[in-house]
């Protein structure tokens, strides 16, 4: 599904750079049949010009016995009437090419984007067929999950997971050098964005059911597919799956501290990619066993977890 929705997305993108193309097409055709119109006009009126001066003016004007002087201005007057003519009827010639073409390009793209549009409602197809399929194994899991013990040790192993996740991960990063790129984290301390807009579900230190554990992040209701952003600058130490927590990012920040982005619908960076403040790093989704849309959000200090509420800023939350 996630494979479906990054297709889906670079489609749209496709899509969108398609229609942006086609419209400049458009506008030069448009402007090339303006032209086109504007020159046939100034041809026309030459051709009357020269009509109305006689059919052989400038044979007649050789044979006159008028001044030389005078001959010569009118000689010169002719060859540059002339001159100018055959360079207006060239150059409508060439809108007449150049406008052929446009309308092959037109209509090569036109059939591209008719392909892409439709190879989009394939892929939307595809997805609901997986998301359904989806949703009946879901059912299935949870029904076999159905005593408090086995959904709390079901739970333990999910946090046992990511704590051995986050361990690793802080033997194998170091202290990110700012480079005068940020301020130090903990001076952003109520002031930090929140990752994406949405209404808090679980908070920070709720008990998790059943059991008397809690939760070391909060849980953020949000529309699937919207945009998750990275809270402030850092590199991407993680993005791939996480048993428990489906598509999982964490970004690593100055001063040992993590952010941690869970149950995406799709990853936007690879480990080792740099992002700033506000940049998206992944979509919310519903990855990892989960039966609503929503973002599992963590931040935490040399592996201590700490409130989310107490550094997002909820007038800035997105």
């Amino acid at each position: 599904m996630a494979g479906l929705e990054t297709d889906i997305q670079k489609n749209r993108q496709q899509i969108s750079a398609s229609k942006t193309h086609l419209n400049t097409l458009n506008k030069q055709k448009k402007q090339l049949i303006t032209n086109q119109k504007n020159q046939r006009k100034r041809i026309e009126e030459q051709l009357a010009a020269h009509y109305r001066m006689g059919r052989e003016p400038y044979i007649k004007l050789l044979l006159s016995e008028e001044d030389p002087t005078k001959v010569t201005r009118l000689t010169r007057y002719y060859d540059y009437f002339n001159r100018a003519r055959i360079e207006r009827i060239r150059s409508y010639q060439s809108d007449i090419e150049a406008l052929n073409k446009i309308e092959t390009k037109i209509e090569t793209e036109r059939k591209l984007l008719a392909s892409k549009e439709q190879n989009l409602k394939n892929q939307h197809r595809q997805l609901s067929e997986k998301f359904a399929q989806r949703k009946t194994l879901l059912s299935k899991i949870n029904s076999d999950i159905k005593s408090g013990n086995r959904q709390l040790d079901s739970l333990d192993a999910d946090q046992k997971r990511l704590s051995a996740l986050l361990h690793s991960l802080e033997r194998i990063t170091s202290d990110l050098a700012d480079a005068g790129l940020s301020q130090p984290f903990r001076d952003a301390k109520g002031i930090l964005p929140w990752p994406t807009k949405g209404k808090i579900a679980r908070r920070f230190g709720s008990i998790k059911k059943p059991g008397n554990r809690r939760w070391n992040g909060v849980t953020i209701a949000a529309k699937e597919g919207k945009d998750i952003h990275s809270i402030y600058h850092g590199r991407v130490v993680f993005s791939g799956w996480l048993r428990g927590h489906g598509l999982l990012t964490v970004v690593e920040h100055n001063q040992h501290y993590l952010s941690i982005y869970a149950h995406n619908q799709t990853l936007l960076k690879e480990e080792g990619d740099w992002v700033t403040a506000g940049e998206p790093i992944a979509t919310v989704g519903q990855s990892g066993g989960q039966d609503k849309s929503a973002l599992y959000f963590e931040i935490r200090k040399d592996g201590n977890p700490l409130n989310p509420e107490l550094w997002c800023s909820s007038g800035r939350r997105r």
